[in-house]
């Protein structure tokens, strides 16, 4: 699917290329683009490339929130390399010590109730829920339990639980909840760790990453803090170029790189999809991708 928009690819908002999801989320499949979500193949071992500006800031979040609570959320379009940037955070936190949680919604799993929050219980110490008041320790498990549609768990207490094992949890360890494509965590979920974040007083970091879209669809756009929101741009002409030449699997010649510099218009994603149609020898575009998995 070629298109174009301020000079850059216009990319769907589907997050998946299976047929029947597809279906589900209501979007024709033979137009689908897969997206990177949590695969994202612009990551790599050797850290984002061109984003020292914005690792500086994940840097500086994470040492408030050695003492203090802190929250950031990346913000951009799909492909421009969020999820690698909230990769990098978490495993500087684990440098520092840091207990990492990490939440990675779906669309599938979006109006799926309390999902985010069996995922959250799933991997803070199991100790923790033991030690809230018996309401919110009741209520907590009713709402996590698998059978559970989230309806007849008590609201309130189940907010105050979250918010109380988060500071219970930091107490000892501070605490990184990290939580990748933001807009798809379900309601119930998002309402309690906004609830907590917005009222945490130990050391917990929020980390987040949201998509932006033509049209901005019904979920999350933050976690409490809506100046916390840093916009991920696009990648300079020289970073896109590092990212062709370090992470492709294919040898590109300076015509074709010249070619993907300007139809990537600064997305490392889309870069890295038409390095892959590069024809043999690393010659020009062998011929305009269909469509660009962004």
């Amino acid at each position: 699917m070629r298109a174009r928009r301020d000079g850059g690819w216009i990319v769907t908002a589907a997050t998946t290329a299976e047929p029947e999801a597809a279906a589900h989320q209501g979007f024709p499949y033979s137009l689908l683009v897969a997206v990177p979500g949590n695969d994202d193949p612009t990551a790599g071992t050797a850290g984002p490339i061109g984003r020292a500006a914005e690792v500086a800031t994940l840097a500086s979040v994470l040492s408030r929130a050695t003492s203090a609570p802190a929250s950031v959320g990346l913000v951009g379009p799909a492909g421009v390399g969020k999820t690698e940037l909230l990769a990098t955070a978490m495993r500087m936190a684990r440098e520092r010590g840091f207990e990492v949680v990490s939440l990675r919604p779906t669309g599938a799993e979006a109006h799926v109730a309390n999902a985010g929050l069996r995922d959250l219980f799933a991997q803070l110490d199991r100790s923790v829920p033991t030690r809230l008041p018996e309401p919110q320790r009741l209520a907590l498990a009713a709402a996590v339990a698998e059978s559970s549609s989230g309806g007849s768990a008590d609201h309130l207490a189940v907010l105050a639980a979250v918010h109380g094992a988060l500071e219970l949890a930091s107490a000892t360890t501070p605490v990184v909840v990290a939580v990748d494509d933001l807009h798809w965590l379900d309601t119930s979920s998002h309402a309690a760790l906004r609830f907590a974040a917005r009222r945490t007083s130990g050391p917990v970091a929020f980390v987040w990453t949201r998509r932006t879209f033509d049209e901005a669809p019904e979920g999350p756009a933050d976690l409490g803090d809506e100046d916390a929101a840093m916009e991920v741009g696009g990648l300079a002409p020289s970073a896109i170029r590092d990212v062709v030449l370090d992470r492709s699997a294919r040898s590109v010649d300076r015509a074709a790189l010249g070619q993907i510099v300007e139809l990537a218009d600064g997305n490392p994603f889309v870069a890295l999809q038409l390095a892959a149609s590069v024809g043999s020898g690393g010659g020009r575009l062998a011929a305009m991708p269909r469509s660009v998995d962004a």
